[in-house]
């Protein structure tokens, strides 16, 4: 009988570790292939766990994790959204405007006293009409202001850069390429710094807005690690800043609203963790009212209308690509990152998890065992998003969660097969030769064959 326990222990490991080898490969998927299933899908059910918890009064009397949406009081965001769109004179018409306009807006908050202005908008040709870049150029002057940039590696490892025209270029305080990761579609983070070939370092639209508002130089370390001035940015492994997700607010205006640039029915979107007027607003604005907006501080320009079409779809939702950019500000001025655990503790995790469940399996009735597989993920499971919740360490969760139910399913119906087949030979051996209750009780047995032995 030792060697039969030895067996169903040897297949039960076995099983074992085919669940959790399913689980490391899907882990070790790259970003872009399968975000449904590796550490993409991974952090988006880490954050919607943490959404959920949050959402319960009951779970929040017991575990309230800190807010992550608390306004940044150096941070404004001018929106280029559906009432700016609207025709004259409620807004400036539709999209694209004149460069004027944003010179325009580029003085006025220099006037108020903004410290430096990040536009999410790009630049990347000269305009047909010559003046009207003059006009961006004497705002950019005016207003120390940080312009987008496009930036891509191809697969072939080759740099491509489409940056603003030279007239542009050298009137801005510093460029910053908005390009984000977008795994499969979905926004996950992005780059902080990129350095092609060994050649300049090139910073992201956040980073240099960033440095541009602190003053401190963005140093990248390793990619784990970077540098804004003499604080550590925390990267994820991969030189990528991981975008803390957030849920937007949405509103659609019913009428318009004491002369300010809204449309009935215009349907608008904004952060919680910055203020923000829209575009026609902050130029009609007076200029007390921009002063008390802006001075000071950091202002992001970038379009939420949807007709703009600049929309991206994240592991909480679908909201304006400047949202990214603006989130990314935020938390580098807060020194607000996702840390991820070190690979080699999630795939011990992935692995001894599974097992652990497995053995526990093969040593108890297969209904408990089980259960207290799913007791093992549902514990693990809280913690992993209570540590989320609290420090922003990310564990995985949903491969080692996967693996666990996997390894205890696949092990009890083994054990459920193996005892079956016994069971039945214990009938048609003994069920016309000795009494019923006799037969229930060899078959109650853990191991109805050991009651066979002398």
């Amino acid at each position: 009988m030792r060697i039969r326990r030895l067996k169903i222990l040897g297949v039960a490991t076995a099983l074992s570790l085919v669940a959790a080898l399913l689980g490391v490969v899907l882990y070790l998927l790259p970003r872009e292939n399968g975000p449904s299933v590796n550490r993409i899908a991974d952090f988006a059910a880490l954050n919607e766990a943490t959404f959920w918890v949050e959402d319960q009064p009951w779970l929040a009397r017991i575990a309230r994790f800190p807010s992550r949406t608390v306004e940044n009081d150096r941070l404004r965001f001018v929106a280029i959204d559906e009432g700016s769109l609207a025709p004259p004179p409620d807004g400036l018409g539709a999209w694209p405007w004149p460069r004027a306009a944003h010179g325009k807006l580029l003085e006025r908050l220099a006037k108020a006293g903004a410290r430096v202005v990040a536009l999410d908008v790009l630049f990347l040709e000269p305009s047909a009409d010559p003046a009207q870049d003059a006009a961006l150029a004497r705002g950019l002057r005016a207003q120390p202001a940080v312009l987008g940039f496009t930036a891509e590696t191809t697969r072939g490892g080759n740099f491509s850069l489409l940056a603003p025209p030279p007239a542009l270029a050298s009137a801005a305080r510093a460029l910053g390429f908005t390009t984000v990761d977008n795994p499969g579609g979905w926004l996950f983070g992005q780059y902080l710094t990129i350095t092609p070939e060994r050649s300049r370092t090139y910073l992201s639209l956040a980073a240099a807005a960033a440095s541009a508002y602190t003053g401190a130089r963005v140093t990248p370390v390793d990619a784990w690690r970077a540098r804004l001035g003499g604080e550590e940015v925390a990267l994820g492994g991969d030189g990528l800043l991981t975008m803390l997700p957030f849920k937007e607010a949405h509103h659609v205006d019913q009428q318009p609203a004491n002369g300010l640039a809204s449309r009935a029915g215009a349907s608008n979107v904004s952060v919680p963790f910055a203020q923000a007027v829209s575009y026609a607003d902050a130029l009609r604005m007076s200029d007390r009212d921009l002063a008390a907006f802006a001075r000071g501080e950091l202002v992001v320009v970038g379009p939420t209308a949807q007709s703009l079409g600049d929309y991206i779809i994240t592991p909480s939702g679908r909201y304006p690509g400047s949202f990214a950019n603006l989130r990314l500000i935020d938390q580098l001025l807060t020194g607000t990152f996702v840390r991820r655990v070190p690979p080699w503790l999630d795939l011990a995790l992935i692995v001894l998890l599974p097992l652990l469940a497995g053995f526990a399996v093969t040593q108890l009735r297969p209904v408990v065992g089980v259960a207290i597989g799913v007791a093992i993920v549902l514990l693990y499971s809280a913690l992993a998003v209570a540590v989320y919740g609290y420090t922003l360490h990310w564990m995985n969760l949903i491969h080692v969660g996967a693996a666990v139910l996997l390894a205890v399913l696949l092990v009890a119906l083994y054990r459920t097969v193996v005892e079956g087949a016994e069971k039945r030979v214990i009938r048609e051996m003994f069920g016309k030769h000795v009494s019923p209750a006799l037969v229930d009780e060899m078959l109650a047995h853990d191991d109805p064959l050991q009651t066979l032995a002398p």
